[in-house]
Parts: C-alpha cells; structure tokens; sequence
C-alpha cells in the first residue's frame, strides 16, 4: 500500500511559546483514509535530509516524537498538540518536520517537509509582526520569513529602549528608586506619568497635593517629573517635618517612587521610523552589505547604489525628542 498527503503543505509553521496543532493526512494512492496508523513527527533543524545520522539536528526536546493519535477514526487525520512551552533557540534556522507512519508495525511512509519556527513575540515589541507584514505589504498566510521579521521586530526594539533610555513605551507600573537630588523636581526614569500611587521620601510619606496653595507632590504638566509644591507662601514657606521635607533630600537611594507611565499607543512618529526600519533590515537579507549592483537591461547597463546608514533618515531625531536627558 502507498500513502500520500492530502492536499501537501509546502512547508509547516510553528510559533515559539505558543500550543501549536499540527496535523497530517493519511490516504493511500486511490484517496481512501488510511486509519489505525501509528503517526509521530520531529521537528529538526540543520538537518541535512541526505546525511540525517550525522546531522540529526534536534531543534526542541518537546517536538521529539510525538504521538499524533487519529482524530475521530476512520478520517485518516493525525493531529498533535504541541505544547505551549516549545521554545526553540531563536538562532536557529533550516527547520523540517519529519512525519514516521507505522501499520501493524509496517514503516508505510516517512515524510519531510521544510517547516518555519517563528520566535515567540517579546514583551517589548513596538509593534506586532501582522502590522509589520502589513506594512511590508504581505500576505497575513505567507508564514515563509515570519521568524526574520520577528527577530528584526525585537532587535529593533531593543536598541530605541536602549537608544532613548525607556524601559518600555506601553503603560505599566514600576517602583523607582532615586537618590535625593536636594531640589524640588525629581524627573522619573520613566514617562509620560500618568499617576503616582505613592512617593517616600526618607521616613516621610509625602501627600498628593489636591490644590495650589496644598502642600504635597504633583506631577509636571510635561508629566515627566513630579514636583514638590510649597503652602503657597514662596519658596522659602516650610512645610511641618511631621508631614515631609521641602525638597527631596540629598541621600543615596533614599526615594522610592511608586508610579504609572506609558503611552495608549506607540506614538505616530515612532510607528512610522519602526516600520520604516524594518522595512530596510528585511529588504537587506537579499542585498546585505552590497554597495552596488550592475544591471544589464535590454542591451544596455546600469548600476544600482544601495545606501550605507544603517538607519532610515530622520530616525536619529525622532528617537531624540524621546531620549531621557534628566539626571536621575
């Protein structure tokens, strides 16, 4: 009896730290289901198809021959759950699955299919890998390059976190804590602040101030520092050591600031240099670090010059405005 694939897939995609269903169909040649097969499959990588013993190339310990029972017999369809833990190491490439098709102990079929892990998306992503296939202008089911436009996604992310020295540019909580700068301004690490839970300063608990002549903390109109205001009497008015000091006092992380900060949504000119980046990086897996490219068109010739920044223009200065410059 031969076997074949139901309508074959080109290749399978998979996403890391996600469950996957993976699912394989057994006929044989007249299209009949082939039912009470025992199916198991391996996901590899490096695997060289030709020397398989030498190159065994294990891509996850999880998707090492899992069983794939049949799904409401006699459909001759296999399905496997693979678990949500499957985490492949992201430098990872040349992936195949290998399906192994047993009948009463007879191998009936063994097949290998070129397959694409895609790296699990990271918490400080700008932006989603469907926006980015979007901008790219591809389709939502060509999976073939989802695990480069992820890698570029998250790297890229990475260096504007690093470049304007954000933690992150979603709303999220932190708990901060500075050395006293002696003034009355204290610039968060993190903005826009868009509330404050609590701020000690030393053995003080210092109150929200509900008024502009009530003494306490409020937050800048920039919203990227919160200020101490006096009773409304000048500068030099003092407030009672029993409620809090006038300013935050010089000391070594003598500060804790519990706050909230963030935006709703990435801001329009970064989603713009985001996707124009990764745009640039996914054109570049063709061209790489080329210079130039002659062309012969129709008799004649040309030359393509590709450009050297690394960086799309007016990149650099959108990511300034964002960078934190206070002293923290």
């Amino acid at each position: 009896m031969s076997t074949s694939l139901v309508s074959p897939s080109p290749s399978f995609t998979f996403v890391a730290l996600q469950q996957n269903l993976f699912t394989w169909n057994l006929t044989t040649n007249l299209n009949v289901p082939v039912t009470n097969a025992t199916v198991t499959s391996t996901l590899y990588s490096g695997r060289q198809i030709a020397n398989p013993t030498q190159y065994p190339g294990i891509a996850d310990a999880i998707f090492v021959n899992i069983s794939m029972p049949e799904i409401n017999p006699p459909s001759g369809i296999y399905q496997a759950t693979i678990p949500a833990t499957f985490n492949p190491d992201p430098t990872l490439s040349n992936f195949v699955v290998v399906v192994t098709a047993t009948l009463a102990s007879v191998n009936i079929g063994t097949w290998s299919t070129p397959a694409v892990v895609v790296p699990a998306a990271n918490s400080i992503d700008l932006v989603t890998l469907n926006d980015a296939k979007s901008w790219l202008d591809l389709d939502e089911n060509n999976t073939d390059d989802d695990g480069l436009i992820q890698i570029i996604i998250t790297g890229f992310s990475r260096y504007v976190l690093n470049r304007t020295g954000m933690d992150s540019f979603s709303i999220n909580t932190y708990t901060d804590i500075y050395d006293g700068n002696g003034a009355q301004e204290l610039f968060l690490r993190n903005y826009p602040v868009t509330s404050v839970t609590s701020v000690i300063v030393g053995n003080y608990t210092v109150p929200q101030s509900t008024g502009l002549t009530i003494p306490g903390w409020y937050i800048d109109p920039h919203q990227k520092s919160i200020v101490l205001r006096s009773s409304g009497w000048g500068f030099y008015m003092t407030v009672p050591s029993s409620i809090y000091p006038q300013s935050f006092m010089t000391g070594r992380g003598n500060i804790q600031v519990i706050y909230q900060a963030g935006y709703t949504s990435l801001p329009a000119d970064l989603y713009e240099i985001v996707m124009e980046t990764i745009g640039i990086f996914y054109a570049r897996k063709d061209w790489k670090d080329m210079a130039s490219r002659a062309l012969s068109i129709q008799g004649g010739s040309g030359t393509t010059v590709f450009k050297k920044s690394w960086l799309p223009d007016g990149t650099e200065e959108v990511l300034r405005y964002y960078q934190r410059r206070a002293l923290i």
